[in-house]
């Protein structure tokens, strides 16, 4: 038996007697199963892996210490399997692990997300344990660039599309989600039918994440959230705020970047150099190109390209403790150091 589960980005509440990480694996073995026959992999699409710090932040020594637990490592093809080739061309390898499991369990988180519409369910195979080539077509230029390819849309989101067709097609048995308010405390738990679950938890979750507006503002204040850890993270939020902010507007944003990767990975702050010289049009044409090869990281500056191109390369302050003048460098926008006295620093988070 297969169980993923997302790892510290996501702030899933697995931990715990009143998480859902425990009850299951009670009712797993309370079944029958051998505790020796249950497999945790945890899926990082290409995140980097887990530290055993942030395992037990995440999961609790009671699971950390008792269980079988494995990063999915989407550049280790001997780790893979291959399992189908979509509809739309995309040939697909899928963690070993989980793809020769006799029974497949995926569990998240369901929220807004800005390219599938909504995170888990699906997710939690596609990306999550696919291998380079596969996320290659996912996070390309041609399903990213798609209109539909943004917040609370499924129906003609490529990114959603693809993701559910290839779950589909694997096999799901059993999926169990929560859903989250702005103080991270759950506000429900759906579990059964993974496509049916799903819908069920996006029903229930958009009513509350939704902020009708009768017109965009001058100026947006909004936050990374816990998802926010670095910078690469953080495009969510900036891209969440485009309906709401005027053309040529302002954003002003403040980031929590505690990962130890503040930035990001050596790949996103290399990409996100090239972003910040040639604008979101020139590095668009640079990803275009067809001698260009895919290199991991490029969509988050492309999804960066999104929200400056609606208010300007100095429409965006990002203000993170943990980053200071040196990182905007490389960082596009206007750094919130700028913008205190000088000598002073960000208060502690």
């Amino acid at each position: 038996m297969c169980v993923t589960v997302s790892d510290i980005t996501r702030p899933v509440p697995y931990k715990g007697e009143n998480g859902i990480l425990m009850p299951l694996m009670e009712i797993i073995e309370g079944a029958g199963v051998r505790r020796e026959n249950i497999v945790i992999v945890i899926g990082n699409g290409m995140h980097r892996p887990s530290t055993e710090e942030e395992r037990l932040f995440m999961y609790g020594p009671e699971i950390v210490d008792h269980y079988r637990i494995v990063d999915h490592d989407c550049d280790d093809l001997s780790s893979q399997v291959l399992a189908t080739h979509t509809s739309k061309g995309t040939e697909v390898y899928l963690n070993r692990i989980f793809f020769e499991a006799d029974v497949k369990i995926v569990t998240g988180l369901v929220e807004s997300h800005f390219m599938t519409g909504i995170s888990g369910g699906r997710k939690a195979v596609c990306p999550a344990l696919t291998n380079t080539k596969t996320i290659e077509k996912f996070h390309g230029v041609a399903f990213l660039e798609h209109p539909n390819a943004t917040n609370l849309i499924l129906e003609g989101n490529p990114c959603h599309e693809e993701a559910l067709e290839v779950a589909l097609t694997v096999g799901v048995d059993f999926m169990i989600s929560a859903t989250l308010d702005n103080r991270l405390s759950i506000t429900g738990v759906f579990a059964g039918d993974m496509e049916a679950a799903h819908m069920a938890a996006f029903e229930a979750m958009k009513e509350f994440v939704q902020v009708p507006i009768d017109d965009p503002f001058d100026v947006i204040l909004t936050h990374a959230g816990y998802v926010g850890r670095n910078h690469y993270q953080a495009v969510k939020a900036a891209v969440s705020a485009i309906p709401a902010v005027r053309e040529n507007g302002l954003i002003l944003m403040a980031a929590n970047n505690v990962d130890v990767e503040p930035v990001g990975s050596r790949e996103y702050k290399t990409l996100l150099h090239l972003f910040k010289i040639l604008g979101p049009d020139g590095y668009i044409a640079i990803l275009d190109h067809p001698e260009w090869v895919f290199t991991k990281d490029q969509w988050e500056p492309e999804m960066w390209g999104k929200p400056f191109r609606k208010v300007g390369p100095d429409g965006i302050i990002y203000c993170a403790p943990q980053l200071d003048a040196g990182h905007f460098e490389i960082i596009p926008g206007v750094g919130g150091h700028e913008l205190i006295p000088e000598g002073a620093a960000f208060a502690s988070l």
